[in-house]
This record gives C-alpha cells, structure tokens and sequence, in this order.
C-alpha cells in the first residue's frame, strides 16, 4: 500500500468525517489531504503544536509498564471539536489524521461526560483516599509482594 492509498482507504472509510491527513517524518511534514471547509493556513499554523505533542508521545515517560498490554497502535486525542488519531509508521514517521467527532461518538460522548463529572471535582490537598476495602486489599498486595520478595518470610516493615 502507499501513501496515497491509505490517503484513499482513510476518505473512502471516514467519509466527510475526514478532515485532515498529515504525513510526518522526523520535523518534516506534509498535509496530504484536507476537507473543503477547513482552511490550509490554520492547518499549517496547528501542525508545528501537533509535531510537538506526537513527538513528546512518542517518548512518553516510563512506557515499559504497559509492554504487556502490546505495541502502541495509536494514541487518540479527544478533543470538542474533533478526534486527532496519531499513527505511527516506524521510529520518527507516520500518520495524523483529524476526524469530525460524530465518526468516534460513543468514545467522544463517553469522554466528555467523564469531563462533565469532574467538572467540579474536590481534590483536598492531602490527595484522594480510598474506601478502606480498597486501601485493606492494596495493603495485603503489599504484603504479599514484600513477603515474596523476601523468600516467603514474614516481617513488619
């Protein structure tokens, strides 16, 4: 497949959904496809922010505890006005394509409902506490894990 087909699979799937296609390849960039409607000058100011931030997910801090879930396929931005999907394609290259948030609704809705209640969420300055069924079952896991470490003994820290 080329670019210009995965260009093509994205408008023949997404539809107008579709709103723009970035190619990227380490700092270097190119749109490959923008809607109509949306005007080139925006879409060349944004993509600079949007470099920025794939680049910094790509080197998101302390990854290695998700290995076990598989490789990133993606990372998605939800944002009010649209869905920003990152694809990557090797080390420093890929895909940035923006669809209208009616394409990914369930996701989209789902979010910002979440956002909606923590809208006003009270975080008191010591942190958040957790029930004491859920703080009495993270304490025997720390146990456990402690006694494992040292060869089944047991000893109070």
């Amino acid at each position: 497949m080329t670019v210009a087909d995965f260009v093509a699979f994205l408008e023949a799937r997404a539809g107008e959904a579709l709103r723009a296609v970035v190619w990227y390849e380490g700092f270097q960039d190119e749109i490959l496809y923008l809607r109509d409607d949306l005007d080139v000058e925006e879409m060349e100011r944004r993509i600079e922010e949007v470099q920025h931030n794939v680049n910094w997910q790509q080197l998101a801090p302390d990854s290695s505890r998700l290995e076990s879930l598989g490789d990133v396929l993606s990372t998605i931005i939800v944002r009010e006005g649209a869905i920003i999907i990152h694809l990557p394609v090797g080390e420093n290259a890929g895909f940035v394509f923006g669809l209208s948030p009616n394409i990914a609704r369930s996701l989209h809705e789902f979010v910002v409902t979440c956002k909606e209640q923590v809208a006003d969420l009270d975080v008191p300055d010591g942190g958040v506490e957790t029930t004491t069924k859920q703080s009495s079952e993270r304490e025997l896991v720390r146990r456990s894990r402690r006694l494992r470490a040292r060869g089944g003994q047991a000893h109070d820290d």
